[in-house]
């Protein structure tokens, strides 16, 4: 594993760790408008509407063949952990 995806905001206390653990990078998936840099964003679908995730642009080098662990500490419909 070469990143840990931690989605907000739980999320980031049990990734950060991981990360940590595993000697991988953090990637924050945050709500739109959150992040201070250059974002890819990604909607989804939910029972009520729709929302939308986002994550940095430059999370990974264009050489990199990145292995990405998913931690997402809430999966009500998956549809968040699918976007990311």
């Amino acid at each position: 594993i070469t990143h840990v995806a931690a989605v907000e905001a739980r999320g980031f206390w049990f990734g950060g760790g991981l990360a940590d653990r595993l000697r991988a990078g953090l990637i924050p998936v945050r709500k739109p408008g959150k992040l201070p840099a250059a974002t890819l964003s990604e909607s989804y679908s939910l029972e009520y509407g729709a929302d939308a995730v986002e994550l940095h642009a430059d999370a990974f080098d264009d050489h990199d063949a990145p292995r990405v662990l998913l931690h997402d500490d809430v999966l009500a419909t998956g549809g968040t952990a699918a976007a990311v």
